[in-house]
């Protein structure tokens, strides 16, 4: 289930903002706010999220806390179950995030704190982030520290029969700078350094004699999903990927305000490699329209390209006996490609602010032994209640900020 939300949460992140342990924007008041995601895809996922939030701003600067609650269920029966030997699961997991922030100054330090839990799988996440403003608040430096610990277990398993541990530090600088009234830009780097348990605990690898993927092609079978059992050697080897890896990311954004056309665009661009030899390129862009005082239309596109790890392998095919010392059938580590497109639009009146987003994305697996292509449909909404007016003071706060505003923070 957590590599299933993970892949969820990934194709609905904006690409290239720098991570804020509270809102991007100040918070004015009190905010109440209610979210729901529904995700289904051609691989027989289900997942419904809903979250509820509440959030407390002290000042114009920042200064705020804030704690959210959070319910994913999902539902499977993907080639990832089948390919494992079950028909189909079902699962909930929970999670609380709580944040503070406090303006000193041209400083806005914060920390937060993360719980997630599900059947076998516990996590701990702490982190501290911090702004400040560079001589003018049109140059903000920010930065953020994230620690993880995380606890892997097997459902229906003692922990003292099969417990594995993971430790995670993440670390991001960013640097937003406002060009002039209409124009804003952003440099983001992300290290991320994990060590541990990395391995799908459920997951086996099939392993085939030499020769038997061309073999099999030569007599016009295509090796897949459906006959892979009966061609596997019987030695069923687990998952084993290292217990290192380190990850890097330089993103990049662009967002400008067209006034002939009241509108915003926007333009993303990161760079991603680790140390198991992946390379991923991602575009991203984006647009936003004021159609009037109460409505907003925004969308966005984006295209996803990424290599394999070094020890990928679409089969593994082994001389009798041998096994590969690193092995995987996880296709986040194949060479692929996605597209992801979206459109969103918000509502503002006097008490009430609702938005409802929808998207679709189509993922092209290069290399992977079960599937080939996939389709999904994402939709979002949610209402935090703010007022009509409370919207439209959105952005004009005095930190420069790199969200999706119609009209970016002004220059002084």
């Amino acid at each position: 289930m957590r590599l299933q939300l993970t892949a969820v949460a990934w194709a609905v992140a904006m690409v290239g903002a720098s991570s804020l342990a509270l809102a991007e924007e100040p918070i004015s008041g009190t905010e109440a706010r209610t979210d729901f995601l529904f995700y289904s895809d051609s691989d027989s996922v289900l997942v419904f999220s809903p979250q509820v939030s509440v959030a407390h701003g002290f000042d114009d600067e920042g200064s705020a806390v804030s704690a959210r609650y959070t319910v994913d269920a999902i539902t499977a029966a993907s080639v990832d179950v089948v390919s494992s030997a079950s028909y189909r699961f079902s699962e909930v997991r929970h999670e609380v995030n709580l944040a503070a922030a406090k303006a000193m100054g041209r400083w806005l330090p914060g920390a937060s704190y993360r719980y997630s839990h599900e059947p076998d799988y516990v996590s701990h996440a702490a982190a501290i982030t911090g702004q400040v403003e560079l001589g003018t608040p049109d140059s903000v430096a920010a930065g953020r520290y994230e620690l993880t610990l995380d606890r892997i277990g097997r459902t229906g398993t003692p922990a003292d029969v099969f417990s594995e541990r993971l430790v995670i530090h993440s670390g991001e600088l960013s640097l937003t700078q406002t060009l002039g009234r209409n124009t804003l830009v952003r440099g983001v780097y992300s290290l991320v350094a994990a060590n541990g348990y990395m391995e799908k605990p459920y997951r086996s690898v099939p392993l085939f004699a030499m020769g038997t993927e061309a073999a099999l092609a030569g007599q016009g079978v295509e090796l897949g999903l459906g006959n892979f059992d009966q061609f596997r050697l019987p030695e069923r080897p687990s998952e084993q990927v290292p217990d290192q890896r380190y990850r890097h990311a330089l993103a990049v954004r662009g967002l400008r305000f067209l006034r002939r056309i009241d509108s915003s665009v926007r333009l993303d661009y990161r760079l991603y490699t680790d140390s198991w030899g992946m390379w991923a390129h991602t575009v991203e862009a984006g647009w936003a329209k004021q159609l009037s005082s109460r409505w907003l239309l925004s969308g966005w596109t984006r295209f996803h390209l990424q290599t394999s790890s070094d020890f990928w392998r679409r089969t593994y095919e082994v001389e009798s006996g041998q096994i590969p010392s690193l092995r995987t059938a996880d296709r986040s580590l194949s060479g692929m490609w996605q597209s992801y497109s979206a459109v969103r639009g918000e509502f503002a009146a006097t008490s009430v602010h609702a938005y409802l987003e929808v998207a679709g994305m189509y993922s092209r697996y290069l290399e992977f032994l079960y599937l080939d292509q996939r389709t999904a449909l994402i939709v979002q909404g949610g209402d935090d209640g703010r007022s009509e007016a409370t919207v439209h003071r959105r952005g004009r706060g005095r930190r420069a900020r790199g969200g999706l505003s119609v009209r970016p923070t002004a220059a002084r």
